[in-house]
């Protein structure tokens, strides 16, 4: 995991992997409610469950990398000025990290 803060408006934290990657007609279909990909368990909801948290908190999640060379998931997230700071965006930040610790993509 890393963060990039980018511009001031919002903060990236990219979560990269080093299993397969997902094929690029693919990265937007793993976001969709019971799809999955290259996994034999789960209900197909982690990742639409974490884009629609980040999107409630004014954000962006997507995929990025090649296929054979792993994934990476970036939450794009808009920044708080100092002293701003809400106890919704922590909690929400709290289970996005959760869910996408939960859910490893297998190698």
């Amino acid at each position: 995991m890393s963060t990039n803060p980018s511009a001031g408006e919002r903060v990236e934290l990219r979560f990269a992997d080093t299993g397969p990657g997902i094929p690029e007609a693919l990265r937007d279909r793993i976001f969709e409610p019971f799809f999955t990909y290259g996994k034999r368990e789960g209900a197909g909801l982690e990742l639409a469950i974490a884009r629609r948290i980040v999107e409630e908190h004014g954000g962006e999640l997507w995929a990025e990398g090649r296929e054979g060379e792993g994934a990476t998931f970036v939450v794009a997230l808009p920044s708080q000025k100092r002293g701003e700071r809400s106890n919704n965006f922590t909690s929400g930040c709290s289970a996005l990290a959760r869910a996408m610790v939960s859910s490893p993509v297998p190698a």
